[in-house]
């Protein structure tokens, strides 16, 4: 039974350093593509089904407002500075937007460095890491985020099965290292598998530890 526990504590450590080296190189990938991407976040104002609601139907509005105006040849540099030097237009178009709605709520604008989790947009992974962001927030914001790529054009209603455009990959592929935009491109089942040994480990060692107590 001892054997068992070694056997077992083994494996679950070797998957806890597996996932710690593989944690370590999304960060340094996140590191070095950063300066290329501009990230988009939305925080609702609670977690009911209108703040909810409400939540998506502004990113429409202001996914469509922004692209309307800056148009599809834009940088990051000049997308950034149009979301900085037009906040308060912005700001304003949102609010009366959300009062038509008969939901009046303060709107905040900003554009900051922000830590994402790992996210998966069409192929393409980006791993977890502190990125340029336009962040809005809606009211208190305390409810559930949405998320996207601003920048490239990587915003889409369900992220999940979107197909990226051409357009989106080829600025993607342009604007990255060789090598850093062929690590972006979704491996399916590793982050899957990488987990589930985790919890394997986890479980297996845990389920034998109170045994043997």
């Amino acid at each position: 039974m001892k054997h068992l526990h070694h056997v077992f504590l083994s494996v679950f450590i070797i998957s806890i350093f597996i996932s710690a080296y593989h944690l370590q190189q999304g960060e340094q990938l996140a590191g070095r593509i950063s300066p290329d991407i501009l990230r988009f976040r939305i925080l609702a104002e609670s977690d009911s089904l209108e703040d909810q609601n409400c939540k998506l139907k502004v990113r429409d509005l202001f996914l469509n407002t922004v692209s309307q105006s800056v148009g599809t040849n834009c940088t990051k540099p000049e997308l950034a500075e149009y979301l900085s030097s037009h906040s308060a237009e912005l700001v304003r178009q949102t609010e009366e937007y959300m009062a038509s709605l008969g939901h009046p709520a303060t709107v905040k604008l900003q554009v900051s460095p922000c830590h994402f989790p790992e996210k998966t947009y069409g192929s393409c992974t980006f791993p977890a890491g502190t990125y340029d962001t336009c962040l809005i927030t809606l009211g208190e914001g305390k409810g559930k985020n949405w998320w996207c790529v601003m920048y490239p054009p990587l915003c889409f209603t369900d992220a999940t099965c979107a197909v990226i455009p051409d357009s989106s990959m080829d600025i993607l592929q342009a604007s990255l290292d060789p090598a850093d935009f062929q690590a972006l491109l979704r491996e399916p089942g590793r982050v899957h598998l990488k987990l589930k040994i985790s919890e394997i480990g986890t479980q297996l060692f845990s389920s034998f530890f109170v045994r043997e107590k």
